[in-house]
């Protein structure tokens, strides 16, 4: 069985292995947000969300969780990881953007 690499522990100098299906997320939390069209996020929205500029946009709900945003995408997202930004589409316009550290 392939094994693919999940994550990193620096405190321990170790690499995190798994099962291929342990790449997939279908939840992640974004931090250090930057808003660009509204101020704030009152209630949840359903958005189509890119993470890489080369992916295709996934349909997802947002919503505000203590300062950060959650996104619970409506089909598990493969090898998303920290550091990557989240990108929210409404129709066709770019209403936020977060440079994140995401948590999973």
């Amino acid at each position: 069985m392939p094994l693919f690499v999940l994550g990193f522990n620096k405190e321990k100098n170790e690499v995190i292995v798994g099962e291929e299906k342990e790449l997939y997320k279908k939840e992640i939390e974004v931090t250090d947000i930057n808003l660009l069209l509204i101020d704030k996020l009152e209630k949840e929205m359903e958005v189509l969300v890119k993470t890489r500029y080369s992916s295709k946009s996934a349909r997802a709900r947002i919503r505000e969780n203590g300062g950060n945003i959650k996104i619970v995408f409506d089909e598990p997202q493969r090898a998303i990881t920290n550091g990557q930004s989240a990108v929210f589409y409404i129709r066709r316009y770019c209403f936020r953007w977060w440079e994140n550290n995401m948590k999973k």
